[in-house]
């Protein structure tokens, strides 16, 4: 019987007992593939972990605990034990004897890019050509107010070589605006929250589309999350040492915008640091890493077979590492 292989993308996890089972991680590159199997269950986890620590993102939060380093080793273990439970005799899992590997690059693939030219086109060609408005940005020494009415969108993007996000802030007079233009609507038509709600979010789609292209048109292809919105009183996007960024800051038919775009500093080594903060969060747990692979080439390929509890590591220009 074939092996019935199930792909772990980025951000993700995946869990089963089946004997006829593979679970793979394909192109890791600065991640780190985090693998549990439970001998009294035989039940083998596998979560694909991006980002070092959940404290990264402090513009917006997300459920997603198998993202980052602190967080992955929870969400792995609790999605065994809900999957122990469901077996005959409902095994207990026992933490300390789950035997644990960590596999992943020490180095991150460097795309020197200037994200300012990938963003600023972005956002004109939506707003002045295809919305017809007139937008400038604002000189450096000028800076929005903060603490008025604002909707915010946000846009993941990630691909095998960049992970970031657009991030774009409107009043909601502009967003009233540029929906009445969308749906050709007269001036001074009222839009119901909802609208409000679409129309921001396919705003914010439409330059975080355009601004992927242009990082795709770099080499660096990638695919987009769904826009996410929040109102609220406008706060400042501050700057994260974890991501390279550009912000602007812009005046549209009168009222305020402003577009983030980072994406994850390929210079900051995140297989490390992703490494570091999985063994710390597994310590704490009572479990121990019983092997790991570290160094040599950014892509690789993890290959669990669950029959077995074997566990094979393919890298480009390397002899498979068995575990």
């Amino acid at each position: 019987m074939c092996a019935q292989r199930t792909i772990i993308h980025p951000s993700s996890s995946f869990v089963t007992n089946k004997e006829d089972a593979e679970l793979a991680c394909e192109n890791i590159g600065s991640g780190v593939c985090l693998v549990m199997r439970d001998p009294v269950s035989k039940t083998t986890g596998v979560a694909h972990v991006i980002l070092p620590d959940s404290r990264l993102n402090k513009i917006v939060k997300t459920n997603n605990q198998f993202i980052y380093g602190d967080t992955a080793p929870k969400g792995l273990l609790d999605k065994i034990q809900d999957f122990a439970k469901t077996l005959p005799g409902s095994p207990v899992l026992n933490a300390s004897q789950i035997s644990t590997y960590l596999i992943g690059a020490s180095e991150t693939m460097d795309s020197k890019t200037d994200i300012r030219l990938m963003a600023v086109p972005a956002l004109t060609a939506v707003l002045n050509t295809q919305l017809r408005f007139t937008a400038f940005e604002f000189p450096k020494t000028e800076v929005i107010p903060q603490g008025g009415p604002c909707i915010q969108a946000h846009i993941n993007f990630t691909g095998e070589r960049i992970d970031g996000e657009v991030i774009i802030q409107f009043t909601p007079e502009l967003v009233a605006i540029a929906g009445r233009r969308l749906m050709g609507m007269e001036d001074g038509a009222e839009l119901s929250e909802a609208d409000m709600t679409d129309i921001v979010g396919e705003l914010c789609n439409m330059i975080a589309g355009r601004v992927t292209n242009n990082f795709a048109a770099e080499g660096m292809s990638n695919k987009l999350s769904t826009p996410r919105t929040f109102s609220g009183p406008r706060q400042l996007l501050e700057p994260d040492e974890n991501f390279e960024y550009s912000q602007t800051d812009w005046s549209c038919e009168k009222q305020h915008l402003t577009l983030l775009v980072r994406k994850t500093r390929a210079q900051l080594n995140l297989g490390p640091k992703i490494r570091n903060t999985l063994r710390t969060s597994l310590k704490s747990r009572g479990i121990n890493v019983k092997a790991e692979v570290l160094g040599g080439q950014s892509q690789r390929a993890v290959i669990v077979n669950v029959a077995n509890g074997s566990i094979v590591v393919k890298e480009n220009g390397h002899p498979d590492k068995r575990l």
